[in-house]
């Protein structure tokens, strides 16, 4: 859930049972955006990354025993503007990615967030005169049309 027109922004967190679509509001995150979460099984940790806002959003990475509570700043942030945030797993390795007003998704290490690449697009979802930041954790045909560009 987001929150537009406001004079500081903020985003709802849901969570979802999907067993039962059962959907709950759970809070809000007033200043920081585009988190996506996840349970590493590595380090016992829950694993954030968002967009912090500083003079611009810069993509960072958090860490908590709790899912609801309680994180704090593991790396970053990252030097350039970020947009819409995701840790994806290519092969057996985690890489932390977000977009940037340079109409690049950038793929980062993970959690320690040095860079590790672009992804390539086939189609991608701005235009020349506008949208130049994208949300990889928003764009429906992102799984289908990604090339990863990775170093070996």
């Amino acid at each position: 859930m987001r929150g537009r027109a406001l004079p500081l922004p903020l985003q709802g967190v849901l969570s979802l049972n999907p067993s039962v679509f059962d959907i709950r509001f759970e809070g809000i995150i007033g200043a920081h955006e585009d988190r996506h979460g996840v349970y590493d099984t590595a380090s016992d940790k829950w694993r954030l990354i968002l967009c912090e806002r500083h003079k611009k959003y810069q993509a960072g990475m958090w860490e908590s025993d709790h899912w609801d509570r309680d994180f704090k700043r593991l790396f970053g942030p990252v030097e350039m503007d970020s947009s819409g945030t995701m840790i994806q797993t290519f092969g057996s390795k985690r890489f932390a990615l977000f977009g940037s007003s340079d109409r690049k998704i950038k793929i980062r290490t993970y959690p320690d967030l040095e860079p590790a690449g672009e992804l390539k697009i086939e189609m991608p979802p701005w235009h020349d005169d506008h949208g130049t930041r994208i949300w990889p954790t928003s764009s429906p045909f992102l799984q289908a049309t990604l090339h990863p560009t990775l170093p070996s």
